[in-house]
């Protein structure tokens, strides 16, 4: 088990900045705090959304996620397109394993180095796709 945390590469507010896997900060930690909502996870430093980039609904293994705007925030993308919704919603399952819904048969977990990508939720390691849940404390 990592004790590692979902960090936006830079501390970027721009949308298409990677998401990373990344030690836990003891300062400056806003872009490794997420807020999960209606199934949307939003990085409180830049108000952007866990994101898994796809072509229409075809999941590809191994897929690294993004932040990107709310679906409400898009400029040009059809709101309304249930694939958009869906490539930015997420599902937490019993066990701690975070599915997408474009496809649920994939999982955030680690990738090569500090990457974070998708991965089948039944195969490999999947203790590694294992997440906990806690809430933001001060750090001292």
């Amino acid at each position: 088990m990592t004790h590692r945390v979902l960090d936006v590469e830079m501390g970027s507010t721009e949308p298409g900045a990677n998401v990373l896997l990344w030690e836990p900060k003891k300062a400056g930690y806003d872009n490794q705090l997420w807020t999960y909502e209606d199934e949307v996870f939003v990085n409180k430093h830049s108000n952007l959304v866990l994101y898994l980039p796809s072509v229409g609904d075809q999941v590809i293994r191994g897929t690294s996620l993004i932040q990107a705007k709310p679906i409400n925030q898009t400029d040009g993308v059809d709101d309304d397109d249930p694939m958009e919704r869906y490539k930015r919603s997420w599902g937490v399952d019993p066990q701690g394993r975070i599915f997408s819904w474009l496809d649920d048969n994939f999982c955030i977990a680690p990738g090569e180095g500090v990457s974070v990508v998708v991965e089948d939720c039944f195969f490999g390691d999947v203790d590694d796709m294992v997440w906990r849940f806690v809430p933001a404390q001060p750090v001292r």
